[in-house]
């Protein structure tokens, strides 16, 4: 990768931190709202109907984000070496399995990270005996702080468990297939006591689609050939194969690299259809079908 390409993603990589920073931050200021499921409503309990072992895909932005938030939070722990703080918020099983104590946690698991964001794709749950299981798949991107070491890890998976305010987090270092592993995993008997509490954030669509649009900038430089299939129908018009979406993308971030300035919106075919006006006068369309899912056109 030449300078000029390692400097915008080194730039790019900095502001996805920074709108992951802020999500956090809302979820601070949000400590009241706990979530204990994929419902909304905070004091909501799930019936026993709702016990029955069944996959769903999560598609609240909210909690899908909140989520997202306890795995930067792990990443951010194990970046600065917190080793008892790590302790807690680990599973047990993993724990046990590992060797894993309050003084070894960030010799035991990879913990080489020094500016860290992760970025989950898509997220599955199950209701089982009144705790909610979380299957995350995702990717990582890792900055160093001199800017000269770019890591990108594109499948990373965890397995988050919440009971009523607490949540435990399981990487899964050897699983390759989330829905696979999610649609066979059975469930644990387990008490939480963590001392960590997953809470509901309220993602605005601005913040929304700022990082949508930064996280498909690193990934133009970082992994083009996803970025790539992220392109809407009209697109692949103007880009035809991907090596001429890759000789172009210099030109590319110039175009959707710039503050929003208006958004409008309108939904069509189970869509939710994003019209985005820059500063810089340029109209960019996000097409959403679902959280993390969606295309571009600029």
């Amino acid at each position: 990768m030449d300078s000029k390409k390692k400097k915008i993603l080194i730039i790019a990589v900095v502001i996805l931190i920074l709108i992951l920073f802020i999500f956090y931050l809302i979820n601070n200021r949000n400590s009241n709202i706990t979530v204990n499921n994929p419902n909304s409503n905070p004091n909501y309990v799930p019936n026993i109907n709702e016990q029955d072992n069944k996959l769903v895909e999560l598609t609240d932005s909210n909690i899908f984000f909140a989520i997202q938030n306890v795995i930067n939070n792990y990443y951010s722990l194990l970046a600065e070496k917190n080793n008892q703080a790590l302790y807690k918020i680990l599973d047990n099983s993993f724990k046990s399995e590992n060797n894993i104590d309050e003084f070894n946690a960030s010799n035991v698991i990879y913990s080489n990270y020094e500016s860290v964001s992760y970025t989950a794709k898509e997220i599955y749950y199950k209701n089982i005996n009144y705790l909610t299981y979380y299957f995350v798949n995702g990717y990582l991107f890792n900055q160093s702080m001199m800017g000269d070491n770019l890591l990108y890890d594109d499948n990373l998976n965890f397995l988050v468990i919440v009971s009523n305010k607490s949540y435990v987090i399981r990487p899964l270092k050897n699983v390759s297939n989330i829905l696979t592993f999610a649609t066979d995993y059975k469930g644990e008997n387990i008490s939480i006591q963590s001392g960590y509490n997953l809470q509901e954030l309220e993602v605005k669509d601005n913040k929304k689609l700022e990082f949508y649009l930064n996280d498909f900038i690193n990934l133009m430089f970082l992994d083009s050939n996803r970025a790539y299939q992220m392109l809407d129908e009209k697109m692949f018009i103007k880009y035809p194969n991907l090596s001429s979406f890759e000789n172009d993308i210099e030109n590319i971030y110039e175009l959707i690299n710039s503050q929003i300035f208006g958004i409008n919106l309108k939904e069509e075919n189970n869509l939710k259809i994003y019209t985005i006006n820059d500063e810089k006068n340029h109209t960019i369309t996000i097409t959403e079908e679902k959280i993390m899912k969606y295309k571009i056109n600029f």
